[in-house]
């Protein structure tokens, strides 16, 4: 009987260690995934600003271009450390001690930036294929807005290799248009 209930004191203490475990890990993938989003966001800007448009995504004059890409930094910064002051003030609060408003709030930011991003994805892929002539291949109508969607780590990567030449001359992260200085325009 003894041998018993140490094991199942052995198999419930192993499962919430285990729990804890992986809730730390769905934390870190959750900011690690979050963050990697934010840095395809911020990679649109840099394709915005090469093909000079705004930070909605349509064609705009040179002058329109010229803080594409520090407007979408700027929103990107703006949703990301939001997001972390909310999850510091529900922090300090303990959890079942939490104002309605700071999740309500979380959660409008969220759906916000989300919006955004997919709407300025679309807008930016529509405009890309009009520019070089490329037909919409699946979902005739709704391809722009679908890929945007589901794809959108996809759709970003897809247009920066088809505007930046990127076998000739090296990418750079920390650039206004993700390219290297003196790097020609294809566009």
């Amino acid at each position: 009987m003894f041998v018993c209930c140490y094991g199942l004191e052995m198999f419930v203490y192993l499962m919430v260690c285990n729990f804890a475990h992986i809730l730390c890990i769905l934390f870190f993938l959750f900011f690690t995934l979050h963050t990697l989003m934010n840095i395809f966001i911020v990679a649109m800007g840099q394709v915005m600003q090469r093909l000079r448009f705004s930070w909605l995504g349509e064609p705009t004059t040179d002058a329109g271009s010229k803080n594409t890409f520090k407007v979408v930094l700027t929103l990107v910064l703006c949703y990301t450390f939001f997001t972390i002051f909310l999850e510091i003030a529900e922090a300090s609060t303990g959890y079942y001690n939490t104002p309605a408003w700071i999740p309500s709030l979380r959660f409008i930011a969220g759906v916000l930036f989300t919006i955004y991003s997919i709407y300025a994805l679309m807008k930016l892929r529509e405009n890309v294929r009009d520019k070089y002539s490329i037909s919409e291949q699946q979902c005739v109508g709704m391809e722009d807005l679908c890929c945007s969607m589901w794809c959108s780590c996809c759709v970003i990567g897809q247009i920066a290799r088809h505007t930046g030449e990127y076998e000739t001359y090296k990418g750079k992260f920390c650039s206004e248009n993700g390219l290297a200085p003196n790097t020609p325009s294809i566009v």
